[in-house]
């Protein structure tokens, strides 16, 4: 038997190695890196409710200097002035002695006898202020006024004045007659006891009063 024959393979034309298709391929691109953190120079950021806290110690601890170092220095210097001070005045009982024994000694003396005289004698004449006794008495002064006159007919008279007085107020007044006199008018009493709450204590209070 012949062998069989092997049919011819069809000729594959020969390809152009120019007319190849390349088939590419999109890689895809890497993520870009993430900007630079900026460095935060501002320092720690605090909160509002923590600059009130900050704010009110930083007033506390300036009060607490002020009074420490200005305000309670200067309430101390002033009370130990005042202190001082005290220790060197006198009482006023005692001021007041002496401001009445100045004041009467003079001409003053006199016109005292003429105002007490003129509240219930207008004949009288010559008042004089023959005494000034003065006694402190605590806190008050009583001071006992003894004047003399001549009456019309030339008789002559005397009474004392018991007067007893707070530094800021008068307290009475007591007419002393000698014994077998007439006791004065009722408006006389009053016109005496005027005199030396209108007028005696002013000047006292002006002659005793703190330079």
């Amino acid at each position: 038997m012949p062998p069989a024959e092997i049919p011819d393979s069809p000729e594959v034309a020969p390809k152009d190695p120019d007319s190849r298709e390349v088939q590419t391929f999109d890689m895809p691109k890497p993520p870009a890196p993430p900007p630079p953190e900026r460095e935060d120079k501002s320092g720690p950021k605090t909160s509002s409710s923590q600059w009130v806290v900050l704010v009110t110690l930083m007033a506390l601890v300036g009060l607490i200097g002020f009074y420490k170092f200005w305000w309670s220095p200067r309430i101390e210097a002033e009370q130990a002035a005042a202190a001082a001070a005290a220790a060197f005045v006198r009482p006023w009982p005692e001021r007041a002695t002496e401001a009445l024994n100045l004041t009467f000694e003079s001409a003053s003396g006199s016109e005292l006898a003429a105002a007490i005289l003129a509240t219930f004698c207008e004949d009288c004449k010559q008042p004089r202020l023959d005494d000034l006794d003065i006694t402190p008495t605590g806190s008050n002064l009583l001071a006992e006024v003894s004047i003399s006159w001549l009456s019309a007919d030339d008789q002559p008279g005397s009474l004392a004045v018991l007067w007893k007085s707070a530094e800021r107020k008068h307290i009475s007044t007591q007419v002393i007659l000698p014994q077998g006199a007439e006791p004065l008018p009722p408006e006389a009493g009053a016109g005496i006891d005027g005199i030396f709450k209108d007028q005696v204590l002013q000047v006292l209070r002006r002659n005793t009063a703190e330079k």
